[in-house]
């Protein structure tokens, strides 16, 4: 029963990839439709795959903004090992294509995640990744905090609706080429 559901949505992003690659202007923000998949392998092991489109919003006459945000669908996909109960190590590997244009990401990160006494459970990660283009060869540091929060009881039980708010933090280095 899960099968139209995610076909349905990988249609939803080709299509709207297609739709905003024809527009060219500048634009405020953008929209991100995601689609997350866990497969686990054994009691350590588990693959991680995502698929997300980044939908830009046009604004006209926006008189503090003249950045630009481009439209494109990342393809990622990696390993993840469970080291102990709080720790977890991956990599991976991601393939984005921005209009005519693609990049490969490969990632490196270690995860923590810590049940407080309370109803949050705090997640930290550091990530490693370097992207490849035509163009340079980036290096970049990413350090995520997150926070989990069950909409009843006390812990997240299998199933069960939650909220997670993210803050990331990231720096960067480039090499031309």
């Amino acid at each position: 029963m899960r099968k139209p559901p995610i076909l349905l949505a990988l249609l939803i992003c080709f299509t709207l990839e297609a739709i905003a690659q024809e527009k060219k202007q500048e634009n405020l923000s953008s929209g991100v439709l995601m689609l997350n998949h866990s497969l686990k392998i054994s009691n350590r092991y588990q693959l991680k795959s995502s698929i997300e489109q980044r939908i830009p919003f046009i604004f006209t006459d926006v008189p503090f903004f003249t950045g630009k945000v481009r439209a494109r669908t990342d393809f990622t996909s990696g390993l993840q090992r469970k080291l102990n109960s709080s720790f977890t190590a991956a990599v991976g590997g991601m393939y984005r294509f921005i209009n005519s244009t693609t990049e490969q990401r490969l990632y490196q990160q270690i995860g923590h995640i810590q049940q407080t006494l309370s109803r949050v459970k705090i997640a930290h990660r550091v990530r490693v990744d370097q992207t490849f283009s035509a163009d340079a060869t980036e290096f970049r540091y990413r350090y995520r905090i997150g926070a989990e929060l069950p909409r009843s009881g006390f812990r997240t039980d299998p199933g069960e609706h939650y909220f997670v708010v993210l803050a990331e933090y990231l720096v960067k280095f480039q090499d031309s080429k």
